[in-house]
Order: structure tokens, then C-alpha cells, then sequence
């Protein structure tokens, strides 16, 4: 059997389904920085319910974000790990130079 290339396998793909794949691709995403803060929040050895106080949020919605629940935004995620004692940043890479924003 042969697949043929990544245009022969998505080319009869209807806008109804590519909605629902990049639906998917979402939770997807939510589900492994949800499952990467946990760890985290582990690591510093801190509960959800401690997490939930410093972010002035119920532990429901800390174990909605760890179970990858929850669309995850960036000051939301900022929030979580300054709780955590940590910090987010971002880094713009164009070409060869990044930049700390």
C-alpha cells in the first residue's frame, strides 16, 4: 500500500473535518501543558489546593488546567507557574537573533 505524500492524504479533507482536527489538535495541546504544569507543580512540592489560593481560583479549576480542561492562555499559564514560584517567558526568534519579551 502506498500513502503517496502529505497533499495526496489531506486533499479530500472537507472544512467541517479540518475543524475538527485542529479542535482536537488544541485539547491535544492543552492536555500536555496541562500534564507539563503538573509535573511541575509536583516538583516545587505544591498542592493544587495551594496553587488555587496563590491564583485566587478553586482547585477544580487547577485540576481542569492539569487535566488539560481548560484553553490555556498565557497569562493564565503566567499565573500558574508564579504560583509555583516560577516565571514564563516568551522568546522571539527571527533568523539567528532572539529576543526575551
Amino acid at each position: 500500500m502506498k500513502l503517496g505524500t502529505m497533499a495526496d492524504l489531506t486533499a479530500d479533507i472537507t472544512s467541517e473535518k479540518r475543524e475538527r482536527i485542529d479542535t482536537i489538535k488544541a485539547e491535544m495541546v492543552d492536555a500536555e501543558r496541562g500534564h507539563e504544569l503538573a509535573a511541575l507543580r509536583k516538583a516545587q512540592g505544591f498542592t493544587q489546593v495551594q496553587v488555587a489560593q496563590a491564583m485566587g481560583v478553586t482547585q477544580g479549576r487547577i485540576s481542569q488546567i492539569e487535566r488539560g480542561l481548560a484553553r490555556l492562555d498565557t497569562s493564565t499559564m503566567a499565573a500558574y507557574l508564579h504560583a509555583i514560584g516560577g516565571e514564563l517567558t516568551i522568546t522571539a526568534t527571527v533568523g539567528n537573533l532572539s529576543v526575551r519579551l
